[in-house]
């Protein structure tokens, strides 16, 4: 998705009708998100098979309360044993899953944009850069590689806490 989302961004760039370059900017956008969502759906089957049918708009909730409800049980298991190391971890993911659920509601409120308020124009700038509703074109490019570095200290903690 998230190559897809590049390909869509440097169209948006290179077209000269402006309807174009705002269909294929809002199809950026779009896919970036949706390289995030998968990031953070294939993150939540890991840790729960039954997560894997999860709606979009249920994912930051889950992230940010069972989730982290879960590490913190790990989090208060690992203090009574003196695993220091593994408090550190479960800290560390609990603050991802808090941040990641903050990504996905913030790459949610663009892509919901981006596809459905056709009024809010893309503004293209000088250079290789466009914005929808203030959310520069690389910060959405961002999100999948955000999500993947969030997801990978959530789950490097939740495995230890689950074996």
């Amino acid at each position: 998705m998230q190559r897809v989302g590049i390909h869509l961004q440097v169209q948006a760039l290179v077209k000269v009708d402006a309807q174009e370059r705002d269909y294929f900017g809002r199809s950026a956008y779009n896919r970036y998100y949706y390289a995030t969502f998968n990031c953070a759906k294939l993150l939540v089957t890991q840790l729960d098979a039954k997560w894997a049918k999860t709606p979009h708009a249920v994912f930051p909730s889950l992230l940010a309360t069972t989730i982290v409800s879960e590490l913190e049980k790990g989090r208060s298991q690992a203090a009574k044993l003196g695993d220091f190391q593994l408090v550190t971890l479960c800290n560390q993911a609990k603050a991802s899953s808090h941040a990641l659920a903050k990504l996905m509601t913030e790459a949610y409120a663009v892509r919901v944009i981006a596809d459905y308020s056709l009024e809010t124009a893309i503004v293209f700038g000088t250079g290789q850069r466009f914005e929808l509703n203030r959310i520069d074109i690389t910060d959405a490019h961002q999100w999948p590689s955000k999500a993947a570095a969030l997801s990978k200290v959530i789950a490097d903690a939740w495995k230890q806490v689950h074996v």
